[in-house]
């Protein structure tokens, strides 16, 4: 049998029609014989709702690939100090997410990652074995992870890994992690995600502080992941300049990116870059048209998931 690995999704209510879509589109293009398990954590402030309105609106689906669908508790996972909710809550979900499955790695996704072309395990690894992660150049407010591992200005690395999902990671490396923050401050690293700055204190992130740690402890990010100049998913976030929906939809046509990212946010778009985006969904089979489409992108929660 060839490699496997798992999915782990942080998903709350805001993001339910996406998480619906999502799950559609892994029915339709992810592979299941190189899938190990699909873990959903629920980070909704109202946990026993979600997992209601899941059961009924989303879990059907995954179609064939719901065998492999375990909804986790964020509990499950997080310690009362990572809060309540919210978004750093959602980055230390990601991190521990080591404690499911069984599978070397896993992918981390968020619920605006969709799956538009075939997907497998092959996806995520080089050719020598690494785990593929994107690249992005290193920046001066990107630091947080490698000051927090004490790295120098000048053994800074060139390319870091970005902080776009969907992003694989190595489950033994992101224990060993954890097990260094606990060991270091008393508390894991959902914990220190959560932490207030201030005091010399950088703000950290999650896929930042992963790389930090195997930059600085275990021998170099490129000694664990093949850094390439484009990740698997094209995403439109609404608000960053570099991410306009030209360039988003241009690198749609592009088979290399199997995956797309939209954000709720989208909703604020013009309405011909919500129908590009609607259009796209259509072609591929995600929805039945294009007002189906634009039905998501206008509710996000889960009003437009018939939740």
């Amino acid at each position: 049998m060839g490699r496997r690995v798992d999915y782990l999704v942080v998903a709350f209510r805001d993001d339910f029609s996406l998480l619906r879509l999502q799950a559609r589109s892994m029915a339709r293009f992810l592979d299941p014989d190189s899938t190990g398990g699909i873990f959903v954590v629920n980070n909704d402030r109202a946990p026993a709702e979600f997992a209601r309105r899941f059961d009924r609106a989303i879990r059907p689906e995954y179609g064939a690939l719901g065998t492999k669908v375990e909804l986790v508790p964020a509990d499950a996972l997080l310690s009362p100090g990572a809060g309540r909710s919210g978004y750093w809550r959602q980055q230390g979900a990601k991190l521990r997410g080591y404690r499911l499955g069984r599978e070397p790695a896993y992918v981390t996704l968020d619920c605006k990652n969709i799956l538009i072309r075939p997907v497998g395990a092959a996806s995520f690894f080089a050719a020598d074995g690494r785990l593929a992660a994107p690249q992005r150049k290193f920046a001066g407010h990107l630091a947080g992870g490698l000051d927090y591992f004490g790295v120098p200005p000048d053994q800074r690395p060139a390319l870091i890994v970005n902080i776009y999902t969907p992003i694989p990671l190595w489950r033994a490396q992101c224990a060993a992690l954890d097990a260094f923050v606990a060991a270091r401050e008393g508390f894991g690293v959902d914990e220190l995600l959560n932490r207030a700055i201030g005091d010399g204190r950088p703000r950290l992130y999650e896929f930042l502080l992963y790389g930090g740690w195997l930059h600085a402890m275990a021998g170099g990010i490129e000694a664990h992941h093949a850094l390439q100049r484009a990740g698997l998913s094209t995403t439109y976030m609404c608000t960053t300049p570099d991410q306009t929906p030209e360039h988003v939809m241009n690198e749609l046509r592009q088979p290399r990116f199997p995956m797309m990212g939209v954000h709720r946010r989208t909703i604020t778009a013009p309405e011909a870059v919500r129908r590009g985006f609607a259009a796209v969904w259509r072609d591929v089979g995600l929805v039945a048209s294009e007002e189906e489409g634009m039905a998501v992108i206008a509710n996000a929660g889960w009003g437009a998931a018939g939740g």
